[in-house]
């Protein structure tokens, strides 16, 4: 993967929203356009609830997992309770990307975290084909660009 130099949005002031309804500041680091997923830094000192990030390359077609994302309303303080969907990996494009049966355009689109049965984030929603399938990108992914984007890069 190369870096391009960086763009204009990089190190913008962000305001993320958290489910309780805070609200943190934070900035941008660095993007991945090929693969749509980008990195903030909160700049308040935490704890920050997280999740423990698994590995996309031991995935197998038939193997459970869940989605957990907020439906879509826009409106704010309206979502505060998350939609989980359980299903199973439906395809498996090696470590890279995946299907699964518990994602579909039903919740809030990109974004969605999917995970194994142990709680491992395994991949975000980050494309839409035809017919409403959902493509996750999965972690090893970012596993393999996180110094370039931690490092402000913008990833191609």
């Amino acid at each position: 993967l190369g870096t391009s130099r960086r763009k204009k949005w990089e190190h913008q002031s962000l305001t993320v929203l958290l489910p309780d309804g805070s609200r943190v500041g934070a900035h941008s680091l660095g993007w991945s356009q090929a693969w749509r997923i980008g990195v903030v830094q909160i700049d308040t000192d935490g704890p920050w609830p997280f999740v423990e990030m698994g590995r996309s390359n031991r995935l197998r077609k038939g193997q459970p997992c869940f989605a957990l994302d907020y439906a879509v309303t826009y409106m704010v303080g309206k979502d505060q309770q998350p939609t989980l969907r359980f299903g199973e990996i439906s395809f498996c494009g090696g470590g890279r990307w995946f299907v699964s049966s518990c994602e579909f355009g039903h919740l809030g689109g990109f974004g969605v975290g999917t995970f194994d049965l142990d709680g491992r984030l395994i991949g975000l929603t980050t494309r839409r084909k035809a017919d409403g399938i959902e493509i996750q990108t999965g972690v090893d992914v970012l596993h393999n660009m996180m110094d370039e984007l931690l490092d402000g890069g913008c990833v191609v």
